[in-house]
């Protein structure tokens, strides 16, 4: 089922498109986080599988708290936006098509790591550091270890993905 974006129409301002942004790509960060959870679950049986599930899914809960502090700082903090909003919605509603989809039915644990991975190179141009216009470059800093957190994320499923290829 699409998602509809917000409407945005009746304040076509800038605060209310960077807070549109920012919205998508909180919750974005939390249907990873759900995710990566239904993996764990799934895949419970595999100790170091289900670990690695569970580590992705609380960064990326610890991301969506870290892009709900922005918007909530949003006037001292994030002065605009370089990415569209229904472009975030776009790859929202995939990440919520996704989450349905490993509902319904659980994938394999390859199945389940290249999902992951093609889920994350998606992700890789909605972090907060591609979408935000920082005040300065120093706030721009604290948000950058998101996106090197992400870049590790995929690097540690590649890795297991190539254990479990390898069987």
């Amino acid at each position: 089922m699409p998602i509809k974006p917000p409407d945005s129409s009746a304040q076509p301002d800038a605060t209310r498109e960077v807070l549109n942004v920012l919205q998508g790509c909180h919750d974005l960060e939390l249907v990873a986080a759900q995710i990566y959870q239904r993996f764990a679950e799934t895949h419970k049986d595999i100790p170091d599988i289900a670990a690695l599930w569970r580590k992705t899914a609380a960064e990326e809960d610890s991301h969506a708290q870290q892009i709900a502090f922005a918007m909530r700082m949003r006037k001292d903090l994030v002065v605009g936006t370089k990415s569209d909003r229904i472009k975030v919605f776009e790859i929202l509603a995939f990440a919520r098509a996704v989450l349905i989809e490993v509902t319904a039915k659980p994938l394999s644990v390859v199945d389940a790591l290249k999902k992951a991975i093609e889920l994350e190179t998606r992700f890789q141009t909605f972090h907060l550091d591609e979408v935000a216009v920082f005040a300065d470059e120093g706030q721009r800093q604290l948000f950058r270890a998101m996106q090197a957190a992400d870049r590790a994320h995929v690097s540690a499923l590649e890795k297991a993905l190539a254990r479990f290829e390898g069987c």
